[in-house]
């Protein structure tokens, strides 16, 4: 439910609950178990990680593993890898 519907509420009652029985009924006719693509959000790919560099803070230049993400110096989510 958007904010216009919310807003469509108050300005035209009987839209508003005609909008809500069609989205029920368009609920019924879906299979259970797939998603409400309505408002599904896709978020964006993960950076590949490259093997073989480090990662180095861009900030304080502090060197870890691979599985750091935060620098432990700066708190932050500042490691990157470089060549």
């Amino acid at each position: 439910m958007s904010i216009l519907d919310s807003l469509l509420r108050w300005v035209d009652i009987i839209e508003f609950r005609q909008k809500q029985i069609d989205r029920a009924e368009a609920q019924k006719k879906r299979a259970p178990g797939d998603p409400d693509n309505e408002d599904d959000i896709e978020l964006p790919p993960d950076r590949p990680q490259a093997k073989g560099a480090p990662l180095v803070c861009r900030v304080c230049g502090y060197t870890g593993g691979p599985e750091h993400r935060f620098c432990p110096r700066c708190l932050a989510e500042t490691m990157e890898r470089r060549k």
